[in-house]
């Protein structure tokens, strides 16, 4: 197997362990937080006598920590970058996540017969047939004499180091170069794993 096989397949068995992790993790973050609320409620429903001054402190300060994990969840989730210390977790950001999911969802594409195609597998069809026309159509057979015409601004030294491999170093730097938390690459990775 290849070595960038190989590395593919890590990220992927990575990946797949992580989305597992999380709902162990996360999965009850929802309902740990109604819970502790609910008996955060006993208390301020009944008499001061009630919990213990200790307990209570207990149970706020550990409310206090779920909210957190939820807003560090929902950060990731909606990838707003302003959302550097903002409130506690709030609808707004959830519903952000939310909108997000449903503006870069293409639910239909119409093809090139003018039927609009619905279907996941038809949609991906539509796509890869109108790009790979875009860039077979018109293909002069005479583009030599086109580009003779054209001055060169590329030396012989620069397309050399053009066309030269990648460098470990080169992609070292260009992953420091990007924002931590912008978008995933397929995968489902930010830039901020692979740092």
């Amino acid at each position: 197997m290849d070595p960038f096989t190989r590395v593919s397949n890590k990220i992927s068995n990575t990946r797949h362990a992580l989305v597992e992790w999380s709902k162990a993790k996360f999965g009850s973050l929802k309902r740990e937080i109604e819970e502790v609320r609910a008996k955060l409620a006993v208390f301020f429903d009944q008499s001061l006598a009630a919990l213990p001054g200790e307990d209570r402190l207990r149970l706020e300060l550990k409310l206090q920590e779920l909210l957190q994990k939820e807003q560090i969840f929902w950060k990731q989730r909606s990838r707003i970058l302003w959302l550097s210390e903002g409130d506690m977790n709030t609808r707004y950001f959830h519903q952000c996540a939310l909108n997000r999911k449903k503006k870069n969802l293409i639910k239909r594409l119409r093809d090139v017969n003018g039927v609009w195609r619905t279907d996941d597998k038809e949609i991906q069809d539509v796509v890869l047939s109108y790009y790979k026309e875009l860039f077979q159509r018109s293909y002069p057979a005479n583009m030599g004499e086109v580009t003779d015409t054209l001055p060169r601004v590329i030396t012989e030294e620069m397309n050399v180091d053009l066309t030269k491999d990648v460098s470990n170093e080169e992609v070292s730097m260009a992953l420091k170069q990007m924002k931590l938390s912008k978008a995933p690459i397929p995968e489902g990775f930010a830039p901020c794993f692979y740092q």
